[in-house]
């Protein structure tokens, strides 16, 4: 089965996080690995994100189990060295699971996601979905990133339509919300300067 990692950075923000996390384990995929990477936050957000897991994860495994999914296991929080390396962290196993991680120091957005990334390469994942903690995703979101990157190999980075939660019908990069399409295209092209991306309906 496809393992699946999602990446959430938080720096100062721990109640659009929470709801982030809410969102994610309510996502529809099993083998799913959720890993919260906290940037040395200075407002208690390691505290106040660790107490609302402490009261919400039970409820919200109980809603996966009686739609017939697989619950999540809490990894505990993993306070990390400055450099953010992950390596004295145990692997996770086939089940669904979500990891906290505080990464020793504000090293900015990339630091902080690479942290996330790092660790779960560690862990054997097969797809990356990076997603800002102000997000809170459809329960098939990531079923469908899935499905387009596994249609067509040459595909190395597939994106969401993203919509503001206030005015679903508004795209946030001009495309019409209701086309379903993601935006795609070879990693060797997104990555040079002549990169290309291509719109792609959903199947």
């Amino acid at each position: 089965m496809t393992k699946l990692a999602v990446v959430v950075l938080n720096w100062n923000g721990w109640s659009d996080t929470n709801a982030c996390i809410e969102s994610l384990i309510g996502l529809e995929n099993e083998n799913l690995h959720i890993y919260v990477c906290d940037n040395a936050s200075s407002d208690n957000s390691v505290r106040q994100i660790r107490a609302w897991i402490g009261l919400s994860l039970d409820r919200l495994n109980m809603l996966r189990e009686a739609s017939g999914r697989t619950a999540f296991e809490l990894r505990d929080l993993f306070d990390l060295p400055s450099s953010g390396d992950t390596g004295s962290i145990p692997e996770v196993g086939g089940k669904n699971s979500l990891t906290l991680l505080q990464t020793g120091r504000n090293g900015g957005y990339a630091f902080g996601n690479n942290v996330g990334m790092r660790r779960a390469l560690k862990d054997g994942c097969d797809y990356f979905w990076v997603i800002n903690n102000d997000t809170e995703v459809e329960p098939d979101a990531l079923t469908w990133l899935c499905k387009r990157m596994q249609a067509d190999p040459e595909i190395g980075i597939c994106g969401s339509t993203l919509v503001y939660a206030g005015q679903r019908d508004t795209s946030r990069h001009g495309a019409d919300p209701n086309s379903g399409h993601c935006a795609a295209g070879p990693l060797h092209s997104v990555l040079s300067p002549n990169a290309t991306i291509r719109s792609m309906p959903q199947p």
